[in-house]
């Protein structure tokens, strides 16, 4: 599964360079920020973290997983393989009676989306042109 990737979090090396500048010279926030390339906001915590020893990123935490996901995403990739032209309002009613679990339609597509599959979308207007009469106004 795509997931989005945090950005890698600075070294502690660079963070205590940042501190022992900031302290060792009369620069100011925005120099040091300047100096190092780095966000004015980001001195400003490193020297609130340093007050307390301790300049060690946080440990990466991921957010809450998507509601559909595992076996349940397996299961939503089976009934679009089994009926290719399903809605999304279909399956969410599938997912609602197979799980006893109410989702959003948007939910659902983005289920879709991670399983690569795109949403199909039916056009009336496509089928009429199938009728028979309106392929022979076509030929002619």
């Amino acid at each position: 599964m795509d997931y989005l990737i945090m950005p890698a979090a600075y070294p502690v090396e660079l963070r205590k360079r940042i501190v022992e500048h900031y302290k060792n010279n009369t620069d100011s926030q925005d120099r040091v920020a300047e100096i190092f390339q780095v966000g004015v906001s980001t001195v400003r915590n490193y020297l609130q973290l340093e007050d307390v020893n301790d300049l060690s990123p946080k440990p990466y935490k991921r957010g809450p997983l998507p509601t559909i996901h595992g076996d349940k995403l397996d299961q939503l990739g089976q009934w679009i393989e089994k009926k290719p032209d399903i809605t999304l309002k279909a399956l969410k009613n599938l997912f609602k009676k197979h799980y006893k679990l109410t989702v959003s339609i948007s939910m659902i597509g983005r289920a879709c989306d991670t399983l690569g599959m795109t949403r199909k979308k039916k056009s009336l207007f496509a089928q009429e042109q199938l009728r028979p009469d309106i392929k022979k106004k076509r030929r002619i």
